[in-house]
C-alpha cells in the first residue's frame, strides 16, 4: 500500500510526527488561564522581589513571560546540545556573557529563547531566584540620547544591583561601529560582572568584522557557534510552522507532505544565503500566499519551486516540453558554434542535462572539467558559449584569470583578507554569491601558485568554499571549467609523430607528461569529473571557424546597416592562410577578418554610397588591392 501511495516507511513515521506536533500545536490554553495574564501583565510583585528598576525598563523590553508561551506553541526545541551548555554557563559562579554567532536565519534568536525556558524551567523546579530577560534596545540607545554611555551606565548598575537578569543584545556589532568609545567602555565594564549575563547576537561576517579584532572585548565572551540546523531537526520545525502559517495566512491552504519534502530539499540546494531553518520557512510563506491567490486548497510542489525560483534567481521549476525539446537539442545547438571539439560537447551535455533533471552528486558542483590543449582551439570559446546558450547570458560567466593568482601571497585573493576591519571577501565569492547559477572559467589554470590550486581542491570535491572569516560560499549550482596550455608542445609533437594514435592512449600519455613535469599534481587531476583534450584543429576545422565569424559580422552587418555583403569563397582560404597557425590555432582569425572585411567595409563606405537593402560583394582581388594599397 505504501509502495502504490509512493511513501518509504521514513516518510509514514514523519507524517505521524507531523500530526503529533498539529495537536500539540492546536491545543492553545485559555485566553483567561494564569499563563496568558502572565504574558500580557508580567508577573504580580515582581518589584517586591528584584527592586524597581525604571532606569533599566526604559531601553529594555522584557520577554521572559513571552519566550515560556512562544516555547509550548513553538512545539519542539533544535540545537538542544547548545541549549544545554548555554544553561551550564549561566549556573556558573563566575562571568555568564554568551556570544551566539551564526548566518542569517538559523535560529540565534529562537536558541536564546529556548535557553530562557529552560533556565525558568530549572529555576522553578528548583526554587532558585527567577532570572529576567531584558532585550536592549540598542539602536534607541546609541541614536535617540544625547550621552548613550550614561543611559547604559545607569541602567546596567540598576541591573547590577536588583536581581538576576539576562541582557539580550540582538546586534553587538553596532556597539563596535559606534562611533563613541565611552559607550565600549561601559559595556566592557559590565561584562565583567558576575550578576548580570550578557546574551549578545553577531552574524559570522560581523563578528569576524567588529568583533574578534578587539581582544580584550571578545574575550569576555563563551562563544557559541549556531549552525544551520541539521535535515531533521529543520524538517521538524517546518511541520510545526506549516501548522501555524496555515492557522495565520491561509485558513483554508493546507500544505502537502510532499511539498514540505521538497521545501526542505531545493532549500538545502539553492538557498545557500540563508541558513535553516528561517530560509526554508521563508519560502513556505511565500508559497502559501501563491497558492491562496490562485485559490488553490493545496500548497504544491510547483508553489514550492516557484518560490524558490525567485528566491534563489536559479529556475528550480519543473522542465517543460519546450526545455526538455532544448536540452535534447543541446548537442546540436553547441556543434554549430564549438568546432571540431565533440568530445567536450559531450560530456558537457552530459552533465546539464543530469543538473537540470536533478540526476547528479548533491555535494559537488554540477560538473567539473579540465580542457587541455594548445592556444586557440576552443577552451575559452566553450565557456562563452555555453553560458550563452544555457547559463542565460554572459553575466552568468564568472572568468578568474588565473595569471593573477602565481604567488603565494595571492591565495588571499580567493579565501579573503585577514584584516579583522576589512571586507575580507574576494572577487570569486562576491561573484558566486550573487550569481549562484553560473559557468566559473579558471582561464589558464597552470599559472596558479600550488597554495591557490589547493584551494580549489575543497571547491572541486565538496562543493564550497570556507574564506578566511569562516563564511561559507556554495559552488554546487556551477560548472567549473579549467583550461590550461600544460603540455600543449607535447601535444604538436605527439600527433605529429602518432597521428593514428587512440584518443583514450593519448590522453594518458599526455596526463601522465603534465603529472611528471609537475605542472599539476595527480589530486588535483583527479578531482575533476572530466579531463577533455581539445585537439589541434585540421584544415576543415579552421575554414568551418572562419565561415563562422564571417557569418556573424555579416549578420551583425545586416542588423544594423540593412546591407547584404556576398563575400567570395576564395576569401575564407586567405582568412584561414593569415589567421591560422599551429603554434596561436585560430587565436588571429578574427584580427585577420578586421583587417581583411570589417576595414575593407569602412573604407567602402566612406568612398561608396550605399543605402538599406543594397549588396555589397567583397572579392578577393579587391580585398588584395585593398591589403597592398594600405603596405
Amino acid at each position: 500500500l505504501l509502495n502504490e501511495c509512493d511513501i518509504s516507511i521514513n516518510d509514514l513515521d514523519e507524517i505521524v510526527q507531523w500530526e503529533v506536533f498539529s495537536r500539540r500545536v492546536n491545543a492553545s490554553e485559555s485566553t483567561l488561564s494564569p499563563e496568558s495574564f502572565v504574558r500580557a501583565f508580567g508577573s504580580f510583585g515582581r518589584g517586591w522581589v528584584q527592586g524597581y528598576t525604571s532606569e533599566l525598563d526604559r531601553v529594555t523590553d522584557e520577554i521572559s513571560g513571552s519566550v515560556q508561551w512562544r516555547s509550548k506553541k513553538r512545539g519542539l526545541m533544535i540545537h538542544k546540545k547548545k541549549i544545554e551548555s548555554a544553561v551550564h554557563i549561566l549556573s556558573r559562579s563566575g562571568q555568564k556573557n554568551m556570544l551566539f554567532v551564526g548566518d542569517k536565519d538559523v535560529g540565534k534568536e529562537t536558541l536564546i529563547e529556548n535557553i530562557g525556558t529552560l533556565l525558568r524551567k530549572d529555576e522553578m523546579e528548583n526554587g532558585k531566584e527567577l532570572t529576567r530577560l531584558l532585550v536592549l534596545r540598542t539602536e534607541e540607545i546609541l541614536s535617540g540620547y544625547k550621552h548613550p554611555d550614561r543611559v547604559l551606565l545607569r541602567a546596567l548598575s540598576k541591573a547590577e544591583k536588583a536581581g538576576k537578569f539576562v541582557i539580550i543584545i540582538k546586534d553587538i556589532s553596532l556597539f563596535m561601529q559606534s562611533s563613541d568609545s565611552n559607550v565600549r567602555t561601559v559595556l566592557s565594564k559590565f561584562l565583567q560582572s558576575k550578576s548580570i549575563g550578557v546574551f549578545a547576537v553577531a552574524s559570522a561576517d560581523s563578528y569576524h568584522k567588529y568583533v574578534k579584532g578587539n581582544s580584550a572585548f571578545d574575550s569576555q565572551f563563551e562563544k557559541i557557534y549556531v549552525e544551520a540546523a541539521s535535515g531533521k531537526e529543520a524538517l521538524s520545525t517546518l511541520m510545526v510552522r506549516s501548522i501555524q502559517l496555515q492557522k495565520e495566512k491561509g485558513k483554508n491552504t493546507y500544505i502537502t507532505f510532499r511539498a514540505l519534502k521538497m521545501l526542505l530539499r531545493l532549500t538545502e540546494r539553492y538557498m545557500t544565503n540563508a541558513g535553516l531553518p528561517g530560509s526554508a520557512i521563508s519560502v513556505l510563506e511565500d508559497a502559501i500566499l501563491t497558492a491562496n491567490n490562485e485559490k488553490q486548497k493545496y500548497v504544491l510542489e510547483s508553489h514550492i519551486r516557484k518560490a524558490i525560483s525567485l528566491k534563489a534567481r536559479v529556475d528550480v521549476e519543473d522542465v517543460s516540453t519546450d526545455e526538455k525539446q532544448k536540452l535534447l537539442q543541446l548537442k546540436e545547438t553547441l556543434s554549430t558554434s564549438i568546432i571540431g571539439q565533440d568530445e567536450s560537447i559531450d560530456a558537457l551535455v552530459g552533465a546539464l542535462k543530469r543538473a537540470k533533471m536533478d540526476i547528479n552528486a548533491g555535494n559537488r558542483p554540477l560538473g567539473t572539467f579540465l580542457f587541455l590543449g594548445p592556444t586557440g582551439v576552443g577552451k575559452t570559446h566553450t565557456a562563452k558559449i555555453l553560458s550563452n546558450e544555457y547559463f542565460g547570458g554572459e553575466e552568468s560567466l564568472i572568468r578568474v584569470d588565473m595569471n593573477e593568482y602565481g604567488t603565494e601571497e595571492s591565495v588571499y585573493g580567493i579565501i579573503g583578507d585577514t584584516n579583522p576591519s576589512g571586507s575580507g571577501q574576494s572577487y570569486l565569492t562576491k561573484r558566486v554569491q550573487d550569481h549562484p547559477f553560473s559557468l566559473l572559467l579558471l582561464d589558464e589554470i597552470e599559472k596558479a601558485h600550488p597554495a591557490v590550486l589547493n584551494v580549489f581542491l575543497q571547491i572541486l570535491d565538496e562543493g564550497h568554499l570556507t574564506d578566511n572569516k569562516g563564511k561559507k560560499t556554495d559552488f554546487r549550482n556551477t560548472i567549473i571549467i579549467a583550461t590550461s596550455n600544460a603540455g600543449a608542445l607535447f601535444i604538436r609533437d605527439f600527433i605529429a609523430k602518432n597521428s593514428n594514435k587512440k584518443k583514450d592512449e593519448f590522453k594518458k600519455s599526455l596526463v601522465d607528461t603534465i603529472i611528471k613535469d609537475r605542472t599539476f599534481s595527480p589530486e588535483f587531476i583527479n578531482r575533476f569529473d572530466e579531463v577533455l583534450l581539445y585537439y589541434p584543429l585540421n584544415i576543415h576545422d579552421t575554414i568551418s571557424i572562419a565561415l563562422l565569424m564571417l557569418d556573424g559580422i555579416v549578420t551583425e552587418i545586416a542588423e544594423k546597416k540593412g546591407f547584404n555583403i556576398r563575400v567570395e569563397e576564395d576569401i575564407v582560404a586567405e582568412i584561414v592562410k593569415r589567421g591560422y597557425s599551429v603554434e596561436f590555432g585560430a587565436r588571429e582569425m578574427r584580427r585577420v577578418i578586421v583587417d581583411i572585411i570589417e576595414n575593407y567595409l569602412a573604407d567602402y563606405l566612406l568612398q561608396n554610397k550605399a543605402k538599406r537593402g543594397d549588396t555589397i560583394k567583397i572579392s578577393l582581388k579587391e580585398v588584395k588591392d585593398y591589403l597592398k594599397s594600405k603596405e
